[in-house]
């Protein structure tokens, strides 16, 4: 069994002036796994997530492969990410895949100029990372990590509270952004 847990309490606020406690938000994983052999672990579980920016409880399959000859594998946990790993010596691999990433900032609107009656509003985040990634050991304990790929940002949108939003829900937001998708570089 694999349990996964985190809490996040985002917000545009400052250590003076925190926001409550209600605000956090919490996501967690089980995933029932086998492990096949040295080479093969695979299992089937859910999640409740912030993945699409709002919360959803999704189903999740979990793979991790290494080919026999150990020259390449896959590293997926969908639908939040899926990698193909080649290993090129022991030194050096490279990734080439995907990640969808979300979250949820709380927007402190107490005493707004524009006298909006919300005081529950949050920035949902969702994007997905299409990229390939090279890594190198210099010791077994120190890696350098270097990413390039395009951001699909698909929401950037501001909505009241914190409610289960699934995917493909036609609820409307507050308010819409429209952002672009830009390349992007990680080191």
């Amino acid at each position: 069994m694999i349990f996964q847990f985190g809490a996040n309490l985002n917000g545009d606020y400052t250590l003076a002036d925190i926001q409550s406690l209600s605000y956090t938000r919490y996501k967690a994983s089980v995933i029932y796994d086998t492990k096949s052999n040295d080479r093969k672990m695979w299992g089937i579980g859910t999640t409740r997530t912030y993945l699409g920016g709002a919360l959803n409880y999704l189903p999740v399959n979990y793979l991790m492969y290494t080919s026999e000859n150990k020259k390449w594998g896959l590293e997926m946990v969908i639908p939040a990410r899926f990698q193909y790993r080649r290993n090129i010596n022991e030194k050096n691999l490279s990734l080439l895949g995907w990640e969808v990433e979300g979250n949820t900032y709380c927007i402190n609107n107490d005493g707004n100029p524009y006298g909006l009656p919300y005081n529950d509003m949050e920035l949902r985040r969702a994007e997905l990372r299409v990229r390939a990634t090279w890594e190198h050991a210099f010791t077994p304990q120190i890696w350098l990590s270097a990413q390039a790929g395009f951001r699909y940002n698909w929401s950037f949108d501001v909505d009241r509270g914190d409610f289960y939003r699934p995917f493909g829900d036609d609820t409307p937001f507050l308010a819409k952004t429209n952002l672009g998708n830009p390349a992007y570089f990680n080191l």
